[in-house]
């Protein structure tokens, strides 16, 4: 199984702007010239002739008072506006960590879904956070991702995320450690699997574990149980802990198709009826 890691810092140290520097004074003083002819009456001084600045708005706005603005300064003044939104929102994000993960799984949580959106901009909309990787690959082959919240609770949220999707990559690829059949009402796989199947797809998103359903045209359901039941069959594979949340999540779902609720898999509009 590939090694995963992840550090927290917390709080994020704010950068110390030093003082500005004091303002240069470019302004040059005339100097009078001296009167060389004593009997004669004093020489007029030399005016140097006005210099003309040009400006884009015109002299005749100036003369009035009114200053008008620079038309080439207005994406000047968008973009240091944009930077300063961009600051304060950074101030807001005091919480990081750092997740290494194998430089293979980058390209795909980045890529996009059927849907249109990459797994990252969904984490970063669910849990409120902001998330940053290297661009370059380390010796040991893995990556680093930042993560920035404005608390510890939402960058668990968004590592919890992360971890349990490569960790469902990684049971697929290696169609392991642990793989465990379980049984299931037939009138409920249809929630389980939910339109396209976005809820079996949040139920190995919040368990970390693959999760297959048997194909009905292989194999049947199995015979009448007590209670009488149809069941049908799931396949879980992963870690141990993976599939122990995933049977808890199940059995959740199961009770909450009992009691007629929608369940957990049903709060984001990814379940279907039963």
């Amino acid at each position: 199984m590939e090694q995963l890691s992840a550090n927290m810092v917390l709080p994020l140290d704010l950068l110390d702007q030093g003082p500005a520097p004091p303002p240069v004074d470019t302004a040059q003083q005339e100097q009078p010239q001296a009167n060389n002819n004593p009997n004669g009456p004093p020489a007029p001084a030399q005016q140097n002739p006005p210099t003309q600045t040009q400006t884009h708005a015109g002299n005749a706005a100036s003369s009035s008072g009114n200053a008008v603005p620079s038309a080439s300064g207005a994406p000047a003044a968008a973009a240091a506006a944009a930077a300063g939104a961009g600051q304060r929102q950074d101030d807001l994000l005091r919480c990081k960590m750092r997740i290494r993960l194998p430089a293979f799984h980058v390209p795909r949580l980045a890529g996009r879904n059927a849907d249109g959106v990459s797994f990252i901009n969904e984490v970063q909309q669910r849990a409120e956070v902001r998330i940053s990787f290297s661009r370059t690959t380390d010796l040991n082959g893995y990556k680093t991702l930042t993560v920035k919240a404005a608390d510890p609770i939402r960058l668990n949220t968004a590592r919890r995320l992360l971890l349990n999707r490569v960790a469902v990559w990684t049971a697929m690829r290696e169609n392991g450690p642990v793989k465990e059949n379980v049984r299931v009402p037939r009138a409920v796989v249809g929630s389980l699997i939910g339109m396209r199947g976005r809820a079996i797809g949040e139920l190995e998103l919040q368990s970390g574990a693959s999760v297959a359903v048997e194909n009905v045209h292989i194999m049947p359901p199995v015979p009448i149980v007590p209670g009488n039941t149809r069941m049908r069959g799931l396949t879980l594979t992963g870690t141990a802990e993976a599939i122990l949340r995933c049977k808890v999540l199940i059995e959740a779902q199961i009770q909450a198709h009992r009691r007629g609720d929608v369940g957990f898999l049903g709060r984001r509009g990814t379940m279907t009826a039963g």
